[in-house]
């Protein structure tokens, strides 16, 4: 992901919510009562997910509710190190159930020892292949909860 696409993805983020410090760039915002709908549109436009894949999930999801989420993520450019943290509520209106999240990352650029070699076709998922799976994956997870 180049700058300019993270600047499109953050650019209703207030300047407030980003903080630097050295190398590191941190940005931290949150939301109560999440429109679940918007926000799938949102991904399907930026992650260019196929309409009817778009529409399926919404129609899956129709009984789910996020009533509060808060994102932390640090980038240190110098190191190549992001950290970040993801928490929230959602529930299923439905089968009156919810659940908690309480997610870390972390992560490092590692350099690469020996030369990159292009992987024989039969190797390789489209990024069709990899959005259905994700899709159903999410599907699945919202139609257990």
């Amino acid at each position: 992901m180049s700058e300019a696409d993270l600047e499109k993805q953050y650019k209703e983020i207030p300047n407030s919510d980003f903080t630097k410090s050295g190398n590191k760039v941190t940005v931290e915002f949150s939301g109560k009562d999440i429109d679940l709908n918007d926000l799938i549109n949102n991904l399907s436009a930026t992650y260019s997910i196929p309409k009817e894949q778009t529409e399926r999930l919404i129609k899956e999801s129709k009984n789910i509710d996020i009533s509060k989420l808060s994102v932390k993520l640090t980038v240190d450019k110098k190191s190549h190190e992001m950290t970040g943290k993801l928490t929230g509520s959602i529930s299923n209106t439905k089968e009156k159930t919810s659940a908690d999240l309480d997610i870390s990352l972390a992560s490092t650029r590692s350099k690469l020892k020996e030369t990159l070699k292009e992987p024989a076709a039969t190797d390789t998922n489209t990024l069709e292949e990899v959005q259905n799976a994700a899709i159903e994956k999410l599907m699945a997870q919202a139609s257990a909860i």
